[in-house]
């Protein structure tokens, strides 16, 4: 049972990460994290002077943990920084536990905006699009 309720599922997990541009911390940048489970939502925060942010895990009410069906969470993180728009994360959550993004590893990573986005096989159903290193 989670200890946030038998009825609650993670929808995505806490965040701790570091971005930078050509190497060096990204501050004052707007992050927006953005799910979908049921309805879209979304929340924001900024980058300290080290380039780095956090976001709190995110649970919300759900039947799958009582009932067969599906559960699917469309992701995604966007930095907003000098004008300009950077999608580092776009993920599809299919499971209901924390940290299951990345097969049960934190969401601890360090993002270079100059980098491409890379996908990355994380189990038979679920890809990640991201610029961010992990690990």
């Amino acid at each position: 049972m989670s200890k946030t309720g038998p009825l609650k599922s993670c929808v995505f997990s806490d965040i701790e990460a570091v971005i930078t541009l050509n190497g060096k911390p990204v501050e004052g940048a707007r992050i927006v994290r953005r799910w979908n489970w049921q309805s879209e939502k979304e929340d924001e925060t900024m980058t300290d002077a080290n380039g780095r942010f956090q976001f709190p895990a995110v649970y919300e009410r759900s039947l799958v943990r009582l009932i067969p069906a599906e559960f699917v969470v469309a992701q995604s993180l966007t930095i907003y920084y000098e004008s300009k728009e950077f999608p580092f994360w776009i993920n599809s959550k299919r499971e209901i536990e924390l940290d299951s993004e990345l097969a049960g590893r934190n969401l601890d990573f360090r993002c270079e905006l100059t980098d491409d986005m890379e996908i990355h096989k994380i189990d038979v159903l679920s890809t990640l699009h991201t610029l961010c290193k992990w690990g």
